[in-house]
């Protein structure tokens, strides 16, 4: 006979180990940074009972910028553009020198993802953990109050000297495999032997980073630099009784696998005068579950101070694409037309069925092929349109590749490309306004393998 839980008296919750919670600050080599530099942070290995969760685990900094008036007649203000995750470029994880995590251009695919997943309602509660938070200033807004862009962070009139803004505090969570929200499994440091881990995060360019309020503001004020300050990963540990840790790596054989999913991203070039496009990515690995791209025009991918470099990705008349993995096409059909764009995005993170699915994706991103120059800035409200063209460049397309349905429980349930020729082919409406960056990404299946105090990374 099946009972329900609540009269199921024989049933209960399994019994904690003994252990002792501890918060663990790994401090950077350096206490400063700034553009092009990178933050290295040691974690040591080889900790008698010590285990890392991930998920309950953030990173900790502060930042500064220096900025300068200008010439002109007025103040100018410059914003994070969008999120503290737009510092980053780049991020690795190493065990001694083995690289275990390599993921570039993050900054731009964490903000694509944080769109897809995150809708308005839950940001606004969100903004500490992320960065993002609505400007007094301009609270009369829309554009600024609806989540597309972090907080002021300079304000100089014509004219005033250059000044430090003050410190502003992040923390956030990581999308790392290893050290982040990605994992699914506690990390044993005990295990690790005498090679440390080493998180590495390569700083953005100033211009990539933030983002002037209107073009009109050029003579106005500049900014000239940033500064990231007091940078520490917090880590949640656990500490096991030597008995108890004993018991559980015999009960392993002394052979750990920890499953977890991470990302890869690769960039390609598009001609402006280009109708159509194909060419071949690299993605290698045994279980593929998802396939991700956005263009962007070049000026703005590659940083321009007028332009939101990390979280404007149009959809320059994207009309149909597909994957090729050897001659063979997936999905089955080509995707055709703004509703299927949309739901393939949705299909590709088992959101289908979800109904708070989508973060502030809406109908004119799938629907309006904005041009792709000028309107990249970030506009004042007061210019016509401005608001509209900035909120409909949040473009994301996907292609779903897991076997099964919510298959995040299932091990290596994607499609395999280890050996195949994987190319995305993508056709236009219309020649795009100006030549663009494609940033094509995956996501995959790894396994972190630990034997005898050495881990690597199996896909």
């Amino acid at each position: 006979m099946s009972l329900p839980k609540e009269l199921n008296l024989g049933s209960n919750k399994p019994m904690a180990t003994s252990s002792r919670p501890q918060i663990l600050r790994f401090r950077s080599d350096n206490s400063s940074y700034t553009a092009g530099d990178t933050i290295r942070i040691e974690i040591p290995t080889n900790r008698q009972g010590h285990y890392i969760f991930p998920q309950e685990s953030f990173l900790e900094f502060k930042y500064k910028v220096n900025a300068t008036g200008g010439a002109g007649a007025g103040t100018t203000s410059f914003f994070l553009d969008q999120s503290a995750y737009s510092f980053f470029n780049r991020i690795r994880v190493l065990h001694g020198s083995t690289v275990l995590e390599d993921t570039l251009y993050c900054n731009k695919l964490w903000t694509a993802l944080y769109d897809v997943q995150v809708n308005e309602a839950e940001r606004r509660p969100d903004t500490i953990t992320k960065g993002v938070y609505d400007t007094a200033a301009l609270q009369a807004s829309s554009i600024y109050n609806n989540g597309l862009y972090g907080q002021v962070v300079a304000t100089k009139a014509s004219g005033s000297a250059a000044a430090d803004s003050g410190l502003f505090e992040i923390n956030l969570v990581l999308p790392s495999a290893l050290l982040g929200s990605l994992c699914s499994k506690c990390l044993p440091i005990s295990l690790l032997g005498a090679s440390s881990i080493y998180l590495e995060l390569e700083l953005a360019t100033l211009n990539q980073i933030f983002v002037r309020h209107r073009t009109a503001d050029t003579a106005n004020g500049t900014l000239n630099s940033y500064t990231i300050q007091d940078i520490y990963y917090n880590a949640k540990t656990s500490i096991l009784p030597m008995d108890v840790e004993q018991a559980l790596i015999s009960s392993t054989g002394g052979i750990v696998n920890l499953p977890a999913i991470a990302y890869k991203c690769e960039s390609k070039a598009i001609a402006a005068t280009a109708t159509s496009f194909s060419d071949k990515f690299s993605f290698q690995f045994s279980s593929l579950k998802n396939f991700l791209f956005f263009p962007q025009n070049q000026a703005t991918a590659n940083g321009t101070i007028a332009s939101r470099s990390v979280s404007s990705r149009p959809k320059a008349y994207v009309n149909e694409y597909y994957l090729n993995i050897n001659g063979e096409v997936f999905p089955s059909q080509s995707i055709i037309g703004y509703a299927r764009q949309y739901s393939e995005l949705m299909r590709s993170f088992d959101m289908l069925t979800d109904t708070n699915a989508g973060g502030v994706l809406t109908f004119s991103n799938y629907t309006v092929n904005v041009a792709t120059t000028a309107t990249d800035v970030m506009e004042d409200e007061t210019v016509a349109n401005s608001i509209t063209l900035t909120d409909q460049k949040r473009w994301v397309g996907g292609i779903d590749l897991d076997r099964f349905n919510r298959s995040s429980d299932v091990l290596m349930s994607g499609t395999s490309t280890i050996g195949q020729l994987l190319s995305l082919v993508v056709n236009f409406s219309q020649a795009p306004d100006e030549a663009l960056t494609l940033y094509g990404a995956c996501m995959y299946d790894v396994l972190y393998h630990i034997e005898n105090g050495q881990m690597v990374a199996k896909f």
